[in-house]
């Protein structure tokens, strides 16, 4: 007896060009018939694409989903919302609209809802500030979720400056760092400043956990993320002001329940530090076992993306 098919529902967090999201949709779309893709597009800098296809939604947020930004996390359970209310999935994805499929999705998927619970790359992260010049002991971008977080736009010009003053301030952010520190999101919202909290959400039991943005989740894990991330949830509080909140809420979630299925990143990008030959690009991406290559588009040579369509059966 042939099993039903797999409901995947595809989240894709948009910025793009109405032609790469024509794209990319469509090679979901080919690579798994069965899928329903909901495109979660950022309209500041273009327009929301428009799509003739009944298991294609667009939602335009309004939302600034700036890098960094907790509004990146917001899109993201705004777009699962969604896709339960569109087709109760049997697992959601979630892309970024600079994706393309690496694998035969449909195959993946089923793969996966039988395995039973969510992929991504994921690792508990744990530290120890110190007084003074010393340096902490662990992993210092603990200090994004352990401590409460506000911008503070008179520090960004100085920082971004990094002269004498810029110096400064570091110096004495690095000297009192068990209370206060400082931190510059280059890319996303500036200069934060933060402070210790004085219950700390993380135990030793439940870590906090640093990972990629891009997951895949079954229904349960969906459910998880949805009910401990709700508005005004506890975990929601802390995590609304952090830095960086989508490289750890929704990995802190799911990793308190269960370990991944598979501990690969669904998204995989190619390394920008070395020139590679096609045939490297295309050995790198296969290698990686991620379903989706990410940024290829910009780096990776056209044979490159040929052959992920063949591989996808998206050509």
């Amino acid at each position: 007896m042939t099993a039903p098919p797999v409901t995947a529902a595809y989240v894709v967090l948009s910025h793009a060009s109405a032609d790469r999201l024509a794209h990319l949709v469509g090679a979901i779309r080919r690579s798994s018939p069965h899928s329903f893709v909901l495109v979660a597009h950022d309209a500041r800098a273009t327009p929301a694409p428009r799509f003739d296809d009944e298991r294609v939604q667009v939602w335009t947020h309004g939302l600034a989903t700036d890098w960094g930004s907790w509004e990146l996390v917001e899109a993201t359970l705004g777009g699962f919302r969604r896709a339960r209310e569109a087709v109760d999935p049997d697992l959601v994805v979630l892309v970024s609209g600079q994706c393309h499929p690496a694998v035969d999705l449909a195959a993946w998927e089923r793969e996966l809802v039988a395995a039973g619970g969510w992929q991504g790359q994921v690792r508990p992260v744990t530290y120890r500030p110190r007084w003074g010049g010393a340096d902490g002991t662990g992993d210092q971008t603990m200090t994004r979720y352990a401590y409460r977080w506000w911008r503070a736009p008179l520090l960004d010009a100085t920082l971004r400056r990094k002269g004498r003053l810029a110096r400064l301030v570091w110096a004495v952010a690095h000297r009192t760092e068990p209370l206060v520190s400082v931190r510059l999101v280059e890319r996303g919202p500036g200069a934060h400043v933060g402070v210790r909290r004085v219950r700390n959400p993380f135990t030793t039991g439940t870590p906090c956990q640093l990972g990629s943005q891009w997951v895949a989740l079954d229904r349960t894990g969906l459910d998880q993320v949805l009910t401990e991330l709700a508005p005004g949830a506890p975990l929601e509080r802390v995590y609304r002001h952090t830095i960086i909140p989508d490289e750890s809420a929704l990995q802190t979630v799911l990793a308190r329940h269960r370990a991944p299925v598979s501990a690969r990143t669904v998204s995989h990008r190619l390394p920008e530090d070395r020139v590679l030959s096609w045939q490297e690009q295309l050995h790198d991406i296969e290698a990686s076992g991620s379903p989706f290559g990410r940024k290829v588009e910009d780096f990776a040579d056209p044979a490159v993306l040929e052959r992920l369509d063949q591989l996808s059966g998206a050509a």
